[in-house]
Order: structure tokens, then C-alpha cells, then sequence
């Protein structure tokens, strides 16, 4: 994307806590063609905005468009550069990043395509680091939910007091006396504010 401005630094929280400063500027996609405000790194390294709506103007020159699989590649894209995404902050917000050549379907495809299988989820290995080749996999749906299910999640009052951690989402759910771990791995990922008047956060 073209960059139109730079723009002031604003804080972003790492997994660990600590705070950092992230340039941000504002950038013109030339496919919606719009202003849009990005992480000055991605916006100079991404052709487009990414963000709902904006499709290429030219036809895919591959058979994929719609099916699982682009749809996942497009989702990676979207939760590391769009800061409107729920998700963004567990990602872009934490400087969650992927390879340049990602930024293509047909990258993406060199690198995970030939080893993937319908019903499958991309997980990375060590989550802390960028998507990429070496620190991705295919696993079954079921198994990287089980794996979000033993994340260390904390309990926090909607004024961002802190209350408590738990070892796992299943163990804040037994102490809490909740049912199920949904709503608080919901609420972890950030695809829901609150619940039963608490925030949860994985640390």
C-alpha cells in the first residue's frame, strides 16, 4: 500500500505484560481505494487493506477462493494487520506477524498447502512466534481447542482489577462453577467483553 502519513506510536501489551510502542500510519489501498490506518510495518510490506469488502480486482490464479483452506490464510492475514478485528490484539497488537510471501494465497500454499487435510486448523507451535513454515502445523480442529483449553487464563473485575489465576480454562471453570469453558475462552480471545459481569484474559 501506498503510505500517505506517518502517525504517532501507540502502546500495545505483549503476552508477558509489558507495554511497547508501535508506529502506525496511514496508508491508501489501491483495490477499496481508501485511507486506512495500519502498523507502519505492515502496511509497507501489504499490497492491500485486508479488510472486509476489499477484494482483488483481478481474478485468483488459483482454484481455492472460498474454500477452508483460503479462508483460513485470509483470517491469518486479517487478525495480524486489521486492528478492527477482535482478535487483532492477540495478534497484530502483540507483533504476531508472517512471512512476506504470505501476503499471496499462492506463498501461503507453497509453504502449508500440500500438507493440509479438510477438517484441519493451523496451529503454531510455540506461540509466542510469527506464523511461519517451521513453526506451523495442521492438527485437528478438536486437539487445538483442547490445547486453548490448558492456557493459563486470569480473572479480572471490569475495571481491570486483577482477581485470580487459574492453571487452565477447564480449572477457572471448576472454581468458578461454571458449566462450560466456553464463554471464558470467548471472552480470553476477545470475541466477547465480558462474562458474568468479569474479564478474562490468557496470560
Amino acid at each position: 500500500m501506498q503510505l500517505l502519513k506517518e502517525l504517532e506510536s501507540v502502546d500495545v501489551v505483549s503476552k508477558n505484560g509489558i507495554s511497547r510502542k508501535r508506529k502506525m500510519g496511514e496508508f491508501y489501498c489501491p483495490e477499496c481505494e481508501s485511507a486506512v490506518v495500519r502498523p507502519l510495518d505492515n502496511g509497507l510490506k501489504n499490497d492491500t487493506c485486508g479488510r472486509k469488502g476489499c477484494r482483488k480486482t483481478t481474478a485468483p490464479t488459483h482454484s481455492h477462493a472460498g474454500k477452508r483452506l483460503y479462508v483460513i490464510w485470509n483470517n491469518i492475514r486479517l487478525r495480524c494487520n486489521n486492528p478492527s478485528q477482535r482478535a487483532y490484539k492477540y495478534y497484530g497488537g502483540k507483533g504476531i506477524t508472517y512471512p512476506d510471501h504470505w501476503n499471496t494465497f499462492e506463498g501461503f500454499y507453497a509453504d502449508m498447502g500440500e500438507s493440509y487435510s479438510d477438517g484441519m486448523t493451523i496451529d503454531r507451535l510455540d506461540n509466542k512466534e510469527d506464523y511461519s513454515r517451521e513453526n506451523c502445523r495442521w492438527v485437528p480442529l478438536e486437539e487445538n481447542v483442547s490445547k486453548e483449553k490448558q492456557k493459563q487464563v486470569a480473572k479480572y473485575t471490569l475495571d481491570g482489577v486483577f482477581i485470580n489465576s487459574y492453571p487452565s480454562v477447564q480449572k477457572a471453570a471448576d472454581a468458578e462453577g461454571y458449566k462450560h469453558t466456553a464463554s471464558i475462552s470467548k471472552v480470553a480471545r476477545g470475541e466477547r467483553k465480558q462474562y458474568k459481569g468479569f474479564v478474562w484474559k490468557y496470560i
